[in-house]
């Protein structure tokens, strides 16, 4: 393995990304893969990396990234190893440990089709005829795990939000449930010659406000969030997040394709 190769494999993994002008104090976060919002590889590490550069550069504090898996992220966190992790959404347990910034994101998981199928679907009733692919690991919220007990869906299971896509496509289900930011972006890299085929029903599965978390086991736990919610507000009031967040609509932050 060439030496170079070997670097950039480090890099996507373990080597930490120092995002900060020399002397600048600098906040340590974990971060993980979820296109177009975080990805090693995509234009400033995706939307919601750049929003936390730029929301710590207005108190000239630095930001140093580690792409580590999220259960791991999570706990090396917790246990202080790490000033902070993104992007995760609120729970009881979570508030615990950590301190919750305010929201980058409102993310919502909704049903998709192809434009093969037509579907009306008001309510979790109506998903009960059709095959519905589900990624392993996810929670879909209470009220699908109810409704999924009561219709007896019939669900297919994926390892991820790549093949469950790919299943759509392949017509082996009728309907996923995902965000369709992210199902665009696995479109636009794998399928790019289905892209338009895909339709999203607005029937909103679970909806969730996404966060940064800051341990409390933080030593500068204080300076950290005090400087995030300035920042934050103040990119906020000059509508720069949303100038992001619109970007990554139009694939700005997409990782690009091998």
């Amino acid at each position: 393995m060439s030496f170079l190769k070997y670097f950039f494999i480090c890099w996507l993994g373990w080597v930490a990304i120092i995002l900060s002008s020399f002397g600048d104090p600098v906040i340590r976060i974990t971060n993980s893969e979820w296109p177009p919002y975080q990805a090693p590889t995509a234009k400033h590490f995706g939307a919601a990396s750049h929003m936390v550069v730029e929301i710590f550069k207005e108190s000239n504090i630095g930001v140093e990234f580690d792409f580590i898996p999220d259960n791991r992220a999570l706990k090396m966190t917790k246990s202080g190893k790490y000033d902070a992790t993104f992007l995760w959404s609120k729970s009881s347990e979570r508030e615990q440990d950590f301190v919750l910034s305010q929201p980058l994101f409102v993310v919502e998981e909704v049903l998709l089709h192809t434009s093969a199928h037509e579907f009306s679907i008001n309510g979790y009733e109506d998903m009960k005829p059709h095959r519905l692919g589900v990624t392993l690991g996810y929670f879909y919220g209470d009220a699908f795990e109810k409704a999924k007990t009561e219709y007896k869906f019939r669900i297919q299971t994926s390892s991820s939000d790549a093949e469950s896509l790919e299943r759509l496509l392949t017509d082996k289900v009728d309907l996923i449930i995902g965000v369709p930011e992210t199902m665009m972006v696995l479109a636009r890299k794998y399928h790019s010659d289905k892209v338009d085929h895909l339709r999203v029903i607005p029937f909103v599965v679970q909806k969730a406000d996404y966060y940064v978390l800051f341990s409390k086991k933080s030593k500068e736990l204080n300076r950290w969030v005090s400087a995030f919610e300035k920042g934050y507000n103040k990119l906020k009031q000059e509508g720069r997040l949303k100038k992001i967040a619109n970007a990554m609509l139009e694939g700005e932050y997409d990782p690009p394709v091998k």
